[in-house]
């Protein structure tokens, strides 16, 4: 994509929380988005029959949700996350991988038959450290038991939250740019699905600028580029690159090095900046 072209793209970007892939707030705090959705969507069908599965064999899960793509307008699926509540009593997390792995995701592509991403976790865990579990409290559909909790915590969009998230999943990017870099290296199988990993969350971290700034929140990558351009027009271009090479699942040389670049600058800290880590 030309420079011109990104230039193009972003006046038909909607402002900061007008956008359906965008979080919404109300008195500056996040709350719950209420999904309507086409329950016959084939990856919902097989959550749902996942989640029942879960439950049956594990009757310390209180519940079973449905977070991520599946559940956002126009995103093509890579995978269907599921996030998995246990109860406080439970001795040990239940090992649902086990039963997953004989439950097809409805998504088309033959790789990504068995491509669940799941959560366990603990409901008591899950209120005394929301910010790990945001999906799951804001933007997430209930697929199976009763509902877990009353009401949700209160995390403000604002400057706070957006460096309380920075830290974690700056040292997630660092840590994860580095698998990329070895598994390019060795030209291992598995290069391509990091890659996208490694640029999801490249965008994501960027898209933190906007929260600070604007007070805007999302986790779909396109869009996660769409705020960063608002937040950092300086980087736009590059932004707006990556999240085409995401989308069209690019692998080429320069394709690492636009991603390493966006990497860089997001991760070097600007002059007379304070972020907390």
């Amino acid at each position: 994509m030309s420079a011109a072209a990104s230039a193009r793209d972003l006046p038909c970007a909607a402002p900061p929380g007008n956008d359906a892939r965008d979080w919404p707030t109300a008195g500056g705090f996040f709350v719950p988005r209420p999904f309507v959705l086409d329950h016959d969507f084939p990856p919902l069908r097989a959550a749902r029959h996942a989640a029942a599965a879960l439950h049956a064999a594990f009757p310390e899960i209180v519940s079973v949700h449905v977070c991520g793509s599946v559940l956002e307008v126009g995103v093509t699926p890579a995978d269907v996350d599921l996030a998995v509540v246990v109860a406080d009593g439970a001795a040990s997390l239940p090992p649902v991988a086990e039963v997953l792995a004989t439950c097809d995701t409805g998504l088309e592509d033959r790789v990504k038959a068995r491509a669940w991403d799941v959560l366990v976790e603990r409901r008591g865990t899950i209120m005394h450290n929301p910010l790990r579990c945001m999906p799951l409290l804001f933007r997430s559909l209930r697929v199976a038991g009763p509902a877990p909790w009353r009401g949700t915590p209160k995390i403000a969009a604002d400057a706070a939250t957006a460096a309380k998230l920075f830290g974690p999943r700056k040292r997630e990017l660092i840590g994860s740019l580095a698998a990329l870099r070895d598994a390019k290296s060795e030209r291992r199988p598995e290069m391509a699905a990091w890659l996208a990993k490694v640029q999801k969350r490249a965008l994501r971290l960027g898209m933190l600028e906007a929260l600070a700034t604007v007070g805007a929140y999302s986790a779909v990558p396109a869009r996660c580029a769409e705020l960063l351009a608002m937040a950092r027009p300086e980087l736009a271009h590059l932004a707006i690159e990556v999240s085409e090479d995401l989308r069209c699942g690019y692998a080429e040389e320069a394709t690492f090095g636009r991603l390493v670049a966006l990497a860089h600058a997001l991760l070097t800290p600007r002059s007379g900046e304070v972020r907390v880590s």
